[in-house]
């Protein structure tokens, strides 16, 4: 009895039942079974109302609005059947209510004006589902009525998160809501407009914001030097078997994405299978956390040129939710930088030194490196921390700020892609030779210091707070 129960092995699927009110865990493939149907069904009721209205509405562009850190379903598999992807943009809502990802301070110093790289990831993200096209929905315009806290934002800050979608590619950005309704659930929710009809401090910001969009010579869009895989399925995978507390895949992801942003890189997230078709179109693919390797994406990280970057716990599962028979990671021998003999998850506080700077937390594996590989750095115990084998990395732990800075700069300067350390809350988005900056901080920020060959196209000298300029590099 014990070995069917906790196998939870079935003679017929009318035996599969839903994985939750078991007398303990139930297998975490049923999970992921569940988790890959309960997706499937959004979507294919997303699909269902996509084609009555082809059919009744036709030549029209269809559209479905995200929101911020919801993994529930695909959104890639949604955005695949419409025409613009767009999302709803609580920039200080969303700050206050990710509390596992943006402590105390942090959340205190950018109060008014939301975590610099939390809209910025989704624009990212949001832009790869429906194959470039994407608008922001619904547009913060002053305190909220759903938060934790409902702060107003500072002087500028209502504009410039209006421009700095339209700098990461948006067609559109539309405020929610017009006027604020003096009645329902929602009286306390800010509009462009007072209840009273009277303008109110938004109405102001998204009118400069009009008036300065045609003055922008926005470039065409253009792939980043850097990808960032991102896989809804590897976010259910470490939510059903988190193995420490602390585990989380968004966190991970979005780590990186900020480590990126903060040495002025510009970055395209792209699903498992866009990253298959796409990877020579980069000079640096991260894939973190990635809860299985689809044979596809193995084969073109088998064949490509562009550096790819690994872990922690890429690769760990087969599709069918197993250990790999040969052990993690499960890609193509010739790639195979070593084998995870075990893992460990790292309590608050307590970390793993590493020899060079920096230390791994939350997550760490004990990694016998293959024979043809290159153990890049150690830890102080005497372990691989991150192995080298051909143009693929494999880090072995969850990466502090310090470690993760080492690692993405040394990356960046191999692939010969411009370093920009840019000081907290000012960040930098590029397409092409053309640079968007945009101040989060309380601080002016003097765009000259960014090097002799910057010139200034659209903005001024000093970026105050809230500031948004655009820039030409030579490189």
């Amino acid at each position: 009895w014990g070995n069917v129960f906790w196998s939870m092995q079935y003679g017929s699927f009318d035996e599969v039942e839903l994985p939750n009110l078991t007398v303990t865990e139930a297998n975490p493939a049923h999970w992921m079974d569940y988790r890959r149907f309960a997706s499937d069904m959004v979507a294919e009721f997303n699909r269902l109302q996509v084609e009555i209205l082809r059919e009744l509405s036709p030549g029209r562009d269809l559209t479905h609005n995200f929101m911020g850190r919801i993994l529930d379903f695909d959104h890639f598999k949604l955005g695949g059947q419409i025409d613009v992807s767009t999302w709803d943009s609580y920039p200080l809502g969303f700050l206050d209510e990710q509390r596992d990802i943006f402590d105390k301070p942090h959340r205190t110093m950018f109060a008014r004006a939301g975590d610099p790289d939390l809209q910025a990831f989704h624009h990212d993200l949001y832009r790869a589902t429906s194959n470039g096209r994407w608008w922001v929905m619904e547009q913060q315009p002053g305190p909220v009525n759903w938060a934790p806290n409902n702060i107003a934002p500072r002087d500028g800050m209502i504009g410039l998160w209006a421009l700095e979608a339209y700098a990461h590619g948006a067609e559109a950005v539309s405020y929610f809501r017009w006027r604020q309704a003096p009645f329902g659930q929602e009286q306390m929710h800010a509009g462009l407009l007072r209840p009273d009809r009277s303008p109110a401090e938004a109405f102001d910001e998204a009118r400069q914001v009009a008036e300065r969009l045609p003055h922008i010579d926005w470039p065409a869009p253009q792939a980043a030097p850097t990808a960032l895989v991102f896989d809804y399925e590897s976010s259910w995978a470490w939510a059903i078997q988190s193995q420490g507390e602390l585990f989380d895949y968004f966190g991970l992801v979005f780590e990186i994405y900020r480590g990126l942003r903060r040495l002025g890189q510009s970055v395209d997230i792209l699903s498992p299978d866009q990253a298959a078709a796409r990877l020579d179109a980069y000079s640096i693919v991260m894939v973190p956390g990635l809860f299985a390797c689809p044979p596809t994406l193995a084969a073109a990280m088998a064949a490509t040129s562009a550096r790819v970057i690994f872990g922690p716990r890429s690769a760990s599962k087969t599709a069918g939710f197993q250990v790999p028979p040969d052990l993690p990671p499960d890609l193509p021998a010739e790639i195979m930088p070593g084998r995870v003999t075990r893992v460990e998850t790292l309590a608050a506080g307590l970390t793993v030194p590493l020899s060079t700077s920096g230390h791994f937390h939350i997550w760490r594996e004990f990694v016998e490196a293959d024979v043809a590989a290159e153990i890049r750095f150690g830890t102080e115990d005497g372990f691989p921390a991150m192995i080298r084998r051909g143009n693929i990395d494999y880090l072995c732990g969850w990466p502090d700020g310090t470690c993760l800075e080492t690692i993405l700069s040394e990356a960046c300067s191999e692939a010969g892609l411009r370093l920009q350390r840019l000081p907290e809350g000012v960040r930098l988005r590029r397409v092409g030779d053309t640079g968007f900056l945009v101040n989060y901080s309380d601080v002016p920020f003097e765009i000259a210091s960014l090097g002799q060959d910057i010139s200034i196209t659209n903005g001024p000298e000093i970026l105050p707070p809230s500031g948004f300029a655009v820039i030409q590099i030579r490189d």
